[in-house]
């Protein structure tokens, strides 16, 4: 009764509407019922967090296998709007910043390349239009959903030239069990690591850099977070440091020349303070005749 006394006396202009006590409680109650059910909220309602069924915890900074299988899998799938892209922690839209100066310097021109953890395909779908008509671009994934994506926008995007296309393929294939997916007899001049190894745990990496030797003959491009990211807040993929990647390729079969410190580009919603970038490392190695 007195909530309707007061808005009554408001609207009455001969009189001044008085705010009681009680009025001003159950105001201040509602706000807080706002507040507490916002907060109350997951957090993949604010951030780029992929709104899955399930809930995949980091252990170690690493996220299991079936996480990377079903992060691409979207019911409302749309490449072309951006709260789908956004729903993949790590699609930019495009090739990685460090791919594209590697280009600019000719390296990969009439090679074949094997680009590592291809996702949808934007680093390799760049690369096919710089190998040249006697380079190949061959891309893989532990993700279908990905290889299948990464397919379909080889015929959609305008980038690609048909003869372009013929150059460049997908197929699914997983960092710890190469051997079941590329023959004996298949080889790479050059293979880009963008952000993949950092994705896997220690013993994971190891393997996959022993498996690499294999099939890479000429050299090995690696991409990845930064332990110079601070560790409050950081939950995944691992930050690694230049003694990381000592450990996993410094040997009789890799001959490491530079390792650098760069900007890598994430979704603007999961990058640093300093917008959509994050600090990296980016190695160059070079195989040996062993």
């Amino acid at each position: 009764m007195r909530a309707s006394m007061s808005l009554e006396l408001l609207n009455d202009g001969t009189k001044k509407a008085k705010v009681t006590p009680r009025i001003f409680h159950r105001y201040l109650c509602v706000i807080l019922s706002i507040l507490l059910f916002n907060s109350a909220l997951p957090a993949s309602c604010f951030s780029a967090t992929p709104n899955n069924k399930s809930n995949w915890k980091a252990i170690n900074e690493v996220l299991p296998p079936d996480y990377y299988r079903q992060v691409y899998i979207n019911d409302n799938c749309d490449d072309n709007n951006a709260e789908t892209k956004q729903s993949i922690p790590w699609d930019v839209g495009g090739p990685q910043p460090c791919v594209k100066n590697e280009a600019r310097t000719g390296i990969f021109a009439n090679k074949s390349v094997l680009d590592c953890g291809c996702g949808m395909g934007e680093n390799a779908q760049f690369l096919a239009g710089n190998v040249g008509r006697a380079g190949s671009v061959t891309g893989f994934d532990i993700s279908p959903d990905a290889i299948r994506r990464a397919n379909d926008k080889k015929t959609e995007e305008s980038l690609l030239s048909p003869s372009q296309a013929d150059h460049i393929g997908f197929r699914v294939a997983s960092c710890t069990a190469l051997n079941e997916s590329f023959s004996s007899k298949e080889t790479f001049d050059i293979a880009v690591d963008s952000a993949c190894l950092h994705c896997l745990s220690d013993e994971d990496a190891i393997l996959y850099a022993n498996s690499l030797k294999d099939l890479v003959t000429e050299r090995l491009f690696v991409g990845c977070f930064s332990t110079a990211n601070g560790s409050e807040g950081w939950t995944n993929p691992r930050r690694l440091g230049r003694e990381d990647l000592e450990r996993y390729f410094a040997s009789e079969f890799w001959d490491i020349r530079r390792i650098e410190d760069v900007w890598w580009a994430r979704p603007s919603a999961r990058g640093s303070n300093q917008g959509g970038f994050c600090h990296g490392l980016w190695m160059e190695a070079v195989r040996t005749n062993n």
